[in-house]
């Protein structure tokens, strides 16, 4: 049964259980048997159900993960194909040093891109080796290690956050919709995609908290401030229950033209996170607070708003004047 997925709305639990059952359903060899056609004959069609039934039915957020995130697994599982392709290769019987060889070819993509791509690399041969075929992880090295992606840079140096100064300017003068999308990134802490889904029904505004999915379709909860409390509640308009009943790119839209209004340099709604989480460091020295708020897996993640807060190094720079070396 072939199933055209390029039309999945997989937050319909009905499409995405069929989704699933087009794989899953088979018996063992016949799903091994279409999984090595679909391979052999670079069936784009029939390997992109395959992977959507992978996702839906064994990844870590199951059914409950987005179209964007499985289209971006896609994106990286075309690359690997491609590749193949163009070397003669199938993807069921790729090894390491074809992998090794894929990563070498994509060495003008930036490291993030290459790792985005791998990530997706990986699923695709996660889901053949699923269905039976395959028998060897092309991507765990000899000493059993897996084949990763180094990103030569530190991962401070890879965020922009606005300055104190800069939120003053893009508050003064934002309407109640702008207000409310910029106190929830540089207060909230929420991701880009988190506030475009948030929902009237996630606010609790007696208790200053929101509920929302957060990444990885995991529950989330925040405690907020009370003007995040009171900017959403001098928009609220209308019988709808989500907050801002617009797209991620209209939302971003948005937030850079109210920075070329502000004069502050445009950045992307996730530079309001950081912002959240580098005033919040530098006000409570504590990266588990950090952690906390911003729903980071480990202090590890949070450790980058201690290297971004870095006043307390700059005033113990300048007590080297007397050192008594003058």
């Amino acid at each position: 049964m072939n199933m055209n997925t390029k039309s999945l709305v997989v937050q319909d639990p009905q499409n995405a259980l069929q989704v699933v059952e087009s794989w899953a359903g088979m018996a063992r060899d016949a799903r091994k048997r279409r999984a090595a056609k679909a391979s052999q004959d670079d069936d784009r069609e029939d390997l992109r159900s395959l992977l959507d039934s992978y996702v839906l039915a064994f990844s870590r957020s199951r059914s409950d993960t987005s179209k964007r995130t499985i289209d971006t697994y896609w994106q990286g599982a075309k690359k690997l194909l491609n590749w193949c392709a163009e070397n003669g290769r199938k993807p069921h019987a790729v090894a390491g040093e074809d992998i090794s060889r894929f990563i070498a070819s994509m060495h003008e993509l930036l490291p993030k891109t290459r790792q985005v791509h791998l990530s997706g690399a990986k699923t695709m041969i996660k889901a053949l080796r699923w269905a039976g075929v395959g028998k060897d992880d092309p991507f765990i090295m000899e000493n059993g290690s897996p084949i990763q992606i180094r990103n030569p840079d530190k991962a401070e140096d890879k965020i922009d956050p606005f300055t104190v100064d800069e939120v003053k300017k893009l508050l003064e003068g934002a309407n109640d919709r702008e207000r409310a999308l910029i106190l929830l990134g540089v207060d909230g802490g929420l991701r880009l995609e988190e506030i475009q889904k948030l929902k009237w029904s996630g606010v609790d505004s007696d208790r200053n908290l929101l509920k929302f999915k957060g990444k990885g379709s995991k529950s989330a909860k925040v405690t907020v401030t009370d003007r995040v409390i009171a900017a959403l509640e001098a928009m609220k308009n209308g019988d709808s229950d989500t907050v801002f009943k617009i797209g991620r790119r209209r939302l971003q839209q948005i937030f850079t033209r109210r920075c070329q209004d502000a004069g502050v340099k445009p950045r992307g709604i996730h530079s309001l996170r950081h912002s959240c989480g580098t005033r919040l460091y530098e006000l409570t020295r504590d990266l588990l607070i950090v952690k906390r708020h911003l729903r980071h897996s480990s202090t590890v993640t949070s450790e980058i708003y201690a290297h971004l807060a870095d006043g307390d190094y700059q005033e113990a720079v300048k007590m080297l004047e007397s050192n008594g070396y003058a």
